[in-house]
């Protein structure tokens, strides 16, 4: 490995030699983090650790707050206190108090953030921290490369100290930048993992962790971006690595999954041009966050922002809050969770499923507050504008033409994107079944489809409705059924959705699947089983239901016990079939009620096709 000229001499350039990438405004979401975190810092610009019953201050965890918010650049009040406390600190961190000894990855560690923030490293605290880091790397045999910690309880130096020590001797220009990055890479072992525990041999067996790996790819990506060379295959194996132990749900565990693992992988990988997986990570940590809507209810209402470190630990907290001997695990995670908030994708919330040619409108959140954005579907585009929160709504067409429509939103000021797919369908009438249609009170029927069904997945309504209510709606529609009970597709839709649900003895919420169960009501009656799609007003289907006590009265003609008519006993009842044929119930309730002008407009059209031209209601011999 070497340091390119031409990367050298834009570092001098610089005087800082780094090159910090534009970064938009943080969103709501990130925001809501890093103020948690700005409110965890305090007075005195510290961060405060409990153990054993002792309360002191933690510059390491210090460290990583002020860079999880100079990264989402965020909170700058507390970021000016953090520095100054910082660059007042290197005794307490950098020599653990002795002047006498120097820890390698905390320095290293410091000089990256004061790096970071832009400040000079060459006079912190009366010492030259780039020259205090180079004192302690090695420079012969096999640790050659190697920072080493110089004090009086012994070497602890790691393969984290190391990744941060390379990454602020590359920025610096060190001459020794070259020599840490191949030490660090040395580390490597076949599968593109990294070592935490520093082997001068390398890694000739084994493999790496997580965290380990994130770090030293970090630190990769840093050294070649100010001139270190012939890091790219290093780079390549770390970034396949990571992406192999990725998780289906978007999590990386050390050994469980966790926020702070998942976090630093997140961060890194969009660094390392691998958006896709970031966002996956990203959603992940999102779920852990505590949000007003996380925390309603709970004992985390004063807690919005901070990120657990796991489900169950957010759990925990919803339950008891954050208690003391907690918080600073709640801390830890936090601090390094957040970093994977910039690689979240825009949220795109749409329905599944569409008419053609109407308008759905699509939910979008995660975006920067008050930032314009842009929905594109084919050749449609549509503009928008999020609110303080980063939450914005536009609506969409659907094109006439059924099919997969992928909408995509893109911010106009970060350019963060989201995607979401809507299927649009045509209008539909479902051939609905219901078996058995005649059945007693409360026993289960099964409710499916026959050639025509709904979508795979598309969201519905079932509804029993009695027939008495559906008959008036008829009537109000000035609508008459082709024969009892037997809805036309344009009849469905007329009917009003809402009336019907009020009227309802039986809703359910359900999905399209092969068959769904349902209790036949507790009353006697005839009844009519809808099946409404929650996509679309134009689609749906319905079909009859009967619901008879075990020992009714035998229908006109129908010999009593026989299986076929109304008084047809229980323990006949065919599980599949009709023991009582829909129209009989019809005359036996027109027998029984005074005569009705909807009644006989139901009737009349099945009756003049059942007897033979004949259409008084209620008179006509019927006829085989």
């Amino acid at each position: 490995m070497k340091r390119t000229l031409l990367a050298g001499a834009v570092a001098a350039t610089l005087g800082l030699g780094i090159v910090v990438p534009a970064q938009a405004a943080p969103t709501p979401d990130e925001q809501l983090s890093a103020g948690w975190l700005a409110g965890e810092v305090q007075e005195s610009g510290l961060v405060s650790t409990v153990s054993g019953g002792f309360t002191f201050d933690d510059h390491g965890l210090s460290v990583d707050v002020l860079i999880a918010l100079l990264e989402l650049d965020a909170e700058p009040e507390t970021r000016a206190r953090m520095v100054a406390a910082l660059e007042g600190s290197v005794l307490e961190y950098a020599r653990g108090f002795d002047p006498a000894d120097l820890y390698a990855g905390a320095t290293g560690k410091l000089a990256t953030a004061l790096q970071l923030a832009g400040r000079s490293t060459d006079d912190v605290d009366g010492e030259d921290l780039i020259a205090l880091a180079e004192s302690t790397v090695s420079t012969e045999g096999d640790s050659a490369g190697r920072g080493q910690d110089s004090t009086s309880f012994g070497d602890f130096s790691n393969g984290v100290g190391q990744s941060w020590l390379v990454r602020a001797l590359s920025v610096a220009g060190s001459d020794l930048a070259d020599d840490t990055a191949a030490y660090l890479a040395k580390q490597q072992c076949a599968d593109g993992s990294v070592l935490v525990i520093l082997d001068d041999a390398g890694c000739t067996t084994g493999t790496g962790d997580v965290d380990g790996t994130a770090f030293a790819l970090q630190a990769f990506l840093v050294a070649r971006d100010n001139g270190v060379a012939g890091l790219d295959d290093e780079i390549s194996a770390a970034v396949a690595n990571l992406l192999a132990l990725q998780a289906g749900d978007g999590s990386f565990a050390n050994p469980t999954p966790n926020t702070n693992t998942t976090g630093l992988a997140a961060n890194v990988l969009r660094k390392a041009g691998q958006p896709a997986a970031a966002a996956r990570a990203a959603g992940w940590v999102f779920d852990k966050q505590v949000t007003n809507r996380r925390a309603a209810g709970s004992s985390l209402t004063s807690e919005i922002g901070a990120i657990a470190f796991d489900q169950a630990a957010l759990d925990a907290g919803r339950r008891n809050g954050i208690r003391p001997e907690l918080r600073d695990q709640w801390r830890r995670a936090t601090a390094q969770a957040v970093l994977a908030l910039p690689a979240a994708d825009v949220v795109v919330q749409a329905p599944r499923l569409g008419a053609t040619g109407s308008s759905v409108d699509v939910d979008v959140s995660r975006l920067a507050a008050d930032e314009d954005f842009e929905l594109v579907a084919g050749t449609q585009v549509v503009g928008g504008t999020a609110d303080a929160t980063g939450a914005g709504t536009a609506a969409l067409t659907l094109p006439e033409v059924q099919g997969p429509v992928t909408v995509t939103v893109r911010g106009l000021d970060g350019g963060r994107t989201g995607t979401a797919t809507i299927t649009a369908h045509a209008p539909a009438e479902f051939d609905v079944t219901v078996t058995p249609d005649v059945a007693r009170p409360g026993d289960e029927v099964e409710v499916g489809f026959g050639e025509s069904t709904p979508a795979d997945g598309e969201d519905l309504d079932l509804l029993v409705v009695p027939v008495e209510v559906v008959e008036d709606a008829l009537v109000e529609v000035d609508e008459e059924p082709i024969g009892p009970r037997a809805l036309s597709a344009d009849q469905v839709d007329a009917l009003d959705r809402d009336g019907l649900e009020a009227a309802a003895v039986e809703t359910l919420d359900v999905q399209e699947g092969e068959s769904f169960e349902v209790e036949a009501p507790t009353e006697e009656g005839e009844y009519v089983v809808f099946v409404l799609s929650q996509v679309s007003d134009e689609r749906g289907g319905a079909a009859p239901l009967d619901v008879v006590a075990a020992e009714s009265a035998a229908a006109p003609g129908a010999p009593a016990g026989s299986g076929t008519g109304a008084g047809a006993d229980a323990s006949v009842l065919p599980n599949g079939g009709s023991p009582v044929a829909p129209w009989s119930l019809w005359l036996a309730l027109a027998a029984t009620r005074p005569p009705r002008t909807s009644i006989c407009a139901l009737l009349a059209p099945w009756l003049g096709v059942r007897a033979g031209g004949l259409s008084r209601c209620g008179r006509a011999p019927l006829r085989a």
